[in-house]
């Protein structure tokens, strides 16, 4: 299994404690694989990510 599949497979709560709630790096393929997920809130966290990136850039 690998690491993407590994986050893919913890409950979106965790994803979203880790890379929003502690600002962890997400790693490559992880925000895209988000974005395909069947899981509404696994879509809805890939937004919010995005919008963090988005406001972190226009900050600085």
């Amino acid at each position: 299994m690998s690491d993407l599949e590994r986050f893919l497979a913890q409950p979106i709560g965790q994803l979203r404690e880790r890379f929003l709630t502690r600002g962890r790096p997400v790693p490559e393929g992880l925000l895209e694989a988000l974005e395909q997920d069947g899981r509404r809130a696994a879509r809805e966290l890939a937004r919010a990510i995005r919008g963090r990136r988005e406001k972190n850039r226009s900050e600085g």
